[in-house]
């Protein structure tokens, strides 16, 4: 049986609308008349019938409340009026209407609202999507700091085409944020670099447990030039709360470009190859040879270390290894080279004259004036140092390169005129240097470096070096120096030829001198020479980073590097490079210390020492490193400039490269996790860190001081 939730009978119901606007409000509405307000709310209500005409006489047409109630008796009027009039209400409006009316203006007030936001450059204070992370927390009041439009009013931001561009936001960021030279390549990386990684990744060999294909390899897209560049907010979402980690990328975004997938770390992640020993070691140390041969003979075992933290520590963020300085990890075994710097060892020649065949320059008309003759004590060759300081103009370096190592005392006709023009070059070294000082040093040390010296360079050069020293050594050994010279430039002949030998035992002393500060003077050989005090001696560390830099420029064919650099088996000075390395890359011209992390390189791969020390303990670092008995001392060392002179091999490690297994015991999902960014940086190449530019931050010194 239906149940009508109204009774829709003629006489039964009063037939309310629901849709109306407008109410009768006759009797406080309890007794509507039946005509109702008309749609604009006015009331319809004369009399409460409209009498009709049948059989020539008019009926009352009055609602029925009831099935027993009958028509008014008095009845319509001959002319058809209803003989019961109405008294006119004040119809009011339905509830329907009432709330149709407060919805709309509550729309109408709330798009006032907004349109006055949108327009106003206040609007934005209160339009804010979230709680920025506390990385960008400094930019709270200003939204300019991140979007194109920010301090302007919102509606910009809908009209805005280059503001609403996802790649234009990204521009804001890096104002702040350094990431290269192609910061909105996929890692970074130019395109170039970004198809040589892909075919490289095409060619890895997976593991046997990876379904084929999946093999990693980018997608053809980004290994092309036509790279679809993601913008920054891709994979970093703001306005997510205070704690909100930027950095926090599930694996999936990472498998929207590395289309070939593994399903797990362990089954299908490449093998690590000869990870991380790809780069020869800074600082020259064979480890088989200590530990099988140094640490097990003599004193070797009394200082032989307990555990790899004897000789490493870890770095302040925990992330690398470091070698601890010379006095820690090598001082006990290697100390005894540089005390007393074995006495029969001669110091470092820095400036000679050369026994040289006077007589030989007499008969071919180029006179070089006074000189020592036939003394059996002198050497017949300059020494690199001396040639690189006398050689300060163009024709006088290829007349230095010409004589180098050449032996002077029986010299050949076609070497007699670069044989005259660098002993003429040798003394005006000697006068100028004394005679101006340090401003002339450095003029000679520009020509062949091709550069101004740097301040710290400069300071160096005070440190070490001293003319006045220079000009008591030249009027020793040539005491009419000054004289000579003088006549020389202006284009007349030498009054002498040889060296008077009278007063030789007066001015020359037989033994040589030492002169302070690691200097000796040589008057038999007349050398004045340099032999370095301790590790890390200044002088010899200024002079190797300048020869180096000479070699590197191109400049001169003599050879001071590898003439300071030493290739004697003796316990002598001049050997820094046989654990020093020269850098084959830019930066430092020389590594005086292992390897440190570079804060503006971010490599591929990461690795942190010091989460997992708390596993393994200290002693337990051969789990991962594991010596390779393998290889041969010859075979490590031939990797390195000193070793091996004439070009280095590729590198052969004393350890094993590390082993995936070793890794994968614990990184699993249910352990330690698998996630991509645990070991890998998306952003990858030497840029600076967070942030290196913008004015939003104070400079910092590299002290770490403001």
């Amino acid at each position: 049986m239906k149940r009508w939730l109204q009774n829709f009978g003629f006489r039964a119901n009063a037939y309310d609308r629901p849709n109306q606007e407008w109410l009768c409000d006759r009797d406080g509405g309890t007794h509507p008349c039946p005509m109702g307000p008309d749609r604009r709310g006015a009331c319809q209500a004369t009399h409460e019938c409209q009498p009709y005409c049948k059989d020539d006489r008019w009926h009352c047409n009055r609602p029925r409340k009831g099935s027993n109630e009958k028509a008014c008796e008095p009845g319509p009027s001959p002319e058809g009026v209803c003989c019961r009039p109405i008294v006119p209400c004040s119809p009011r409006r339905s509830l329907r209407s009432l709330r149709g009316r407060v919805v709309l203006w509550t729309v109408a007030l709330s798009l006032g609202v907004l349109a006055l936001l949108l327009t106003s450059e206040r609007g934005r204070v209160f339009m804010t999507p979230g709680d920025l992370s506390s990385a960008h927390s400094f930019s709270e009041e200003s939204c300019q700091d991140c979007h194109a439009q920010g301090d302007n009013a919102p509606i910009h931001w809908l009209t805005d085409e280059k503001a609403a561009a996802a790649h234009s936001q990204s521009a804001k960021c890096l104002e702040c944020h350094n990431l290269g030279s192609a910061p909105m390549n996929p890692h970074s990386l130019p395109d170039e670099a970004l198809a040589e990684l892909s075919e490289a990744a095409a060619r890895t060999r997976m593991d046997a447990e990876a379904r084929p294909p999946l093999r990693i390899a980018m997608s053809a897209p980004l290994a092309s030039t036509s790279v679809q560049k993601p913008s920054c907010a891709a994979c970093h979402r703001e306005h997510l709360g205070w704690d909100n980690d930027l950095t926090k990328i599930a694996n999936d975004r990472c498998q929207v470009c590395h289309q070939n997938r593994f399903s797990s770390f362990a089954a299908g992640h490449p093998s690590f190859g000869d990870y991380p020993f790809r780069e020869r070691s800074r600082i020259v140390f064979d480890h088989k040879k200590h530990l099988q041969l140094h640490f097990r003979e003599g004193a070797g075992q009394t200082f032989a270390p307990e555990s790899c933290l004897n000789c490493h520590s870890i770095n302040s963020d925990g992330g690398a290894m470091l070698i601890k300085p010379f006095e820690q990890a090598c001082a006990a075994c290697h100390n005894k080279d540089f005390a007393g710097l074995d006495t029969g060892a001669p110091a470092i020649p820095v400036l000679r004259a050369p026994l040289i065949d006077v007589e030989g320059f007499q008969d071919a008309d180029l006179p070089v004036g006074e000189w020592p003759d036939d003394w059996d004590s002198l050497e017949t060759t300059f020494p690199p140092l001396s040639l690189l300081l006398a050689a300060d103009t163009e024709a006088r370096r290829k007349a230095a390169a010409q004589l180098q190592g050449k032996d002077l005392d029986v010299i050949d006709e076609d070497d007699q005129k670069a044989g005259y023009e660098i002993a003429w070059a040798f003394k005006e070294m000697l006068h100028d240097v004394g005679e101006k000082g340090f401003p002339e040093i450095e003029r000679r040390i520009r020509a062949p470096l091709g550069r101004q010296l740097s301040a710290a360079e400069r300071a160096d050069l005070r440190t070490v070096f001293s003319p006045g020293m220079i000009k008591t050594v030249a009027n020793r050994w040539f005491p009419r120096l000054k004289q000579e010279i003088a006549r020389h430039r202006e284009g007349k002949s030498p009054e002498a030829a040889f060296m008077e030998s009278d007063d030789l035992e007066e001015r020359l002393a037989i033994d040589p001198v030492e002169l302070g500060g690691g200097w000796t003077r040589a008057d038999a050989s007349l050398t004045l020479g340099y032999r370095p005090a301790a590790h890390a001696d200044p002088f010899m560390k200024l002079w190797l980073e300048l020869a180096r830099a000479a070699r590197r420029s191109g400049s001169t064919e003599v050879d001071l590097f590898g003439s300071l650099a030493g290739t004697s088996d003796k316990v002598a000075p001049g050997r820094c490079m046989k654990c020093h390395t020269a850098n084959t890359e830019s930066g430092n011209l020389l590594h005086w210390q292992g390897r440190r992390p570079d804060p503006a390189r971010r490599a591929t791969a990461r690795f942190s020492h010091a989460s997992h020390f708390h596993l393994l303990k200290e002693k337990n670092c051969v789990t991962c490193h594991r010596l390779d008995f393998s290889g041969s001392s010859e075979e490590f060392l031939a990797a390195f400039e000193y070793y091996n002179p004439d070009g280095s091999k590729r590198m052969v490690s004393n350890f094993r490269s590390i082993n995936k297994s070793a890794c994968a015991q614990c990184h699993t999902r249910e352990r330690a996790g698998e996630n991509c960014l645990d070991c890998h940086n998306y952003h990858v190449g030497d840029f600076g860190g967070i942030p290196p530019k913008g004015a939003l931050f104070p400079s910092v010194s590299p002290d770490g001081n403001l």
